[in-house]
């Protein structure tokens, strides 16, 4: 599982590093796997839409697959605001952040839903596990087409 925050960096050298680290991957018969980070606004001069298009392209020249992160989090920002998947600094993932971000790992390390996994942890109730379980899901499936 290979991650930029891209963010930080830009998408030329996220683009040179994911090449070279596929490469070392592949060579040793690993599966490689892009987890697609979130935007934030400290250094907004990327969207989270930019952010799954850098991610779309560089699958599709390394033929590997994505982890949409990224995605799940714009889609559960805008449909349930509330669930702050943030913590402080408006940067790194809250409690809940980390749950969807695993969601969306575990679907697309195992090709299977996370949606009825009966685990969450201290902080989220069982309705946002339900919730943030089904938009991992979701977006991953929407993500493959």
């Amino acid at each position: 599982m290979l991650q930029e925050d891209i963010p930080e960096t830009t998408v030329a050298s996220f683009r040179d590093y994911a090449r070279t680290f596929v490469a070392e991957i592949r060579a040793h018969e690993g599966r490689p796997i892009l987890l697609m980070a979130w935007s934030y606004e400290r250094l907004g001069w990327i969207s989270s839409d930019e952010i799954a298009q850098a991610h779309w392209d560089a699958a599709e020249e390394l033929n590997v697959e994505v982890a949409p992160a990224g995605l799940a989090w714009q889609r559960s920002i805008h449909e349930r605001p509330e669930i702050d998947l943030y913590v402080a600094d408006r940067e790194h993932p809250s409690i809940h952040g980390t749950y969807l971000t695993t969601a969306v790992v575990f679907a697309t390390l195992f090709g299977q839903s996370p949606v009825g996994i009966d685990y969450a942890p201290p902080g989220i109730t069982a309705d946002e596990a339900a919730y943030l379980q089904r938009v991992a899901w979701e977006t991953c499936q929407s993500w493959k087409q």
